[in-house]
């Protein structure tokens, strides 16, 4: 069960994620927003940093199933970015990117720590909001928008209106804002082998990404083993 949230403002902090995990007493319920984020993290320890002006913000949650949890805060983004934007060309990439046109906006990461008999988890959310990391394939609202862009207080606040709105369907809603639904992608297990080319099917009733090779074979990838790259060739025939 997602809590109501209440927002937490510093100026600035190493991880927002660290911060909450690593704070005495409850943190359920807890959203934390640093104006300027130096040592923050993505998927696999890669880097994200934060100038101020984006969004970096982190939610604190006990005692929910963080399965789901990649899933359910990138809909509520995607909500909040897509007025915005506009629906076309917004999607979202799994297992955990908000992507416009296959650039990447924003990312989500997942922490938990257990805590006593308790098991406690942090959701992150980086969004580029004035400025995109200088590395290939970023994105940043400025560059994408007309007219005034909201503030990352305001977007966190957006952020924790969409979370309270109960989502009875959560597959089906984030199946319907994904990327690359019938699309063929690659899927990534290691840096070090071949990216292994598969049609994104959608889904899996357990939160992975159900898949099928160019062989007929289909099977469930799973964040915790793979990561998936937009790839616009076609199959080979």
């Amino acid at each position: 069960m997602i809590p109501p949230f209440t927002l937490e403002v510093v100026e600035e902090c190493s991880s927002t994620n660290h911060s909450l995990l690593e704070r005495p007493g409850s943190i359920h319920g807890i959203a934390l927003l640093a104006r300027r984020q130096t040592e923050g993290h993505g998927r696999r320890s890669r880097t994200w940093l934060a100038p101020e002006g984006n969004l970096s913000v982190s939610f604190g949650l006990e005692g929910v199933e963080a399965r789901w949890l990649p899933h359910r805060f990138g809909v509520a983004l995607h909500r909040v970015v897509e007025p915005l934007l506009g629906k076309e060309g917004l999607g979202l990439k799994w297992p955990n990117d908000l992507v416009w046109r296959g650039r990447k906006l924003a990312g989500i990461l997942v922490q938990a720590k257990q805590q006593g008999t308790r098991m406690r988890a942090a959701v992150g959310v980086g969004l580029n909001v004035r400025q995109a990391p200088d590395i290939p394939g970023a994105a940043a609202l400025r560059d994408l928008m007309e007219g005034p862009f909201p503030s990352a207080e305001d977007l966190a606040l957006g952020l924790i209106r969409e979370l309270a709105r109960e989502e009875k369907d959560l597959r089906g809603a984030w199946e319907e804002r994904c990327a690359h639904r019938g699309m063929w992608v690659e899927l990534l297990a290691d840096q070090n082998q071949p990216a292994r080319r598969v049609r994104s099917l959608g889904l899996a009733p357990d939160g992975g990404l159900l898949v099928e090779t160019e062989a007929g074979e289909r099977f469930t990838a799973y964040a915790e083993e793979m990561s998936l790259l937009m790839a616009p060739r076609a199959p080979r025939s």
